[in-house]
């Protein structure tokens, strides 16, 4: 590989030039005795990739395998070039050899929990947040998407705990993301009588948009269910009249 050449295309690459960027990687293939044949079919792979060819990015980086396959990254793109094109089978082949090269791989955790989230495997999607989470705690969206699932599964004192996580400890909340996770975690916490924790969640949400009606909604929620109760345990502790 001649290192100008190679130096050239990646920094083709770095500034948008694609097109540049793939002749100049295809001009090392053409040559004889290429070094590290497999690290230039990876580039080249990424080029395609970041042009949604997928296709063509696939074929690249199984080049780049047959030519040293112990790389994780490789695999990983790989993974997620087939989940780019909707073929869940390859992607998660591939995303799980990632994982065995390399167990602390945290995008190819939660890129296998988002997967299995499309198929509608719960368990499994929770399995996989669940690893990603164990190496790095600080994933917010992992925590907002292993806490949605849990919530499917009607866990929702497990979920209410994730959708907290998600969200930042302090500041106004920032992403859309954000918004649905406090609206999630608000009706979490209604289900468990967590009215407290309701109340903060949709003030929270209101603090980004004082219109959105579903966290008026939570709140009226709460507030009705918080009156229903008070009045069940004055009930229970009501005196008996004699007489």
């Amino acid at each position: 590989m001649k290192n100008e050449l190679y130096g050239n295309a990646i920094e083709a690459h770095r500034n948008g030039k694609h097109e540049r960027a793939i002749m100049l990687f295809n001009k090392i293939l053409e040559g004889e005795n290429i070094e590290n044949e497999s690290i230039v079919y990876y580039n080249l792979a990424n080029v395609y990739a970041d042009l949604g060819e997928y296709k063509i990015a696939i074929s690249n980086y199984h080049k780049s395998i047959n030519g040293d396959d112990k790389v994780a990254s490789v695999w990983y793109n790989l993974g997620n070039a087939y989940l780019e094109i909707n073929d869940y089978e390859n992607a998660i082949k591939n995303l799980e050899k990632c994982v065995d090269l390399n167990s602390e791989y945290v995008k190819a955790w939660f890129n296998l929990g988002v997967i299995y989230v499309e198929l509608n495997e719960y368990e499994n999607a929770k399995l996989k947040f669940a690893e990603c989470l164990k190496l790095d705690n600080k994933f917010h969206f992992a925590h907002y998407n292993l806490a949605n699932h849990l919530k499917i599964l009607e866990r929702y004192e497990e979920a209410l705990t994730h959708f907290l996580a998600s969200l930042p400890d302090q500041g106004p909340l920032t992403h859309d993301w954000h918004i649905l996770a406090g609206f999630s975690g608000a009706f979490c916490a209604n289900k468990i009588r967590e009215y407290s924790i309701t109340h903060m969640l949709c003030e929270r949400v209101l603090e980004y948009d004082p219109y959105l009606a579903d966290a008026h909604l939570r709140l009226t929620e709460a507030r009705i269910a918080q009156k229903q109760y008070d009045l069940i345990l004055m009930d229970c502790h009501m005196p008996e009249m004699d007489g």
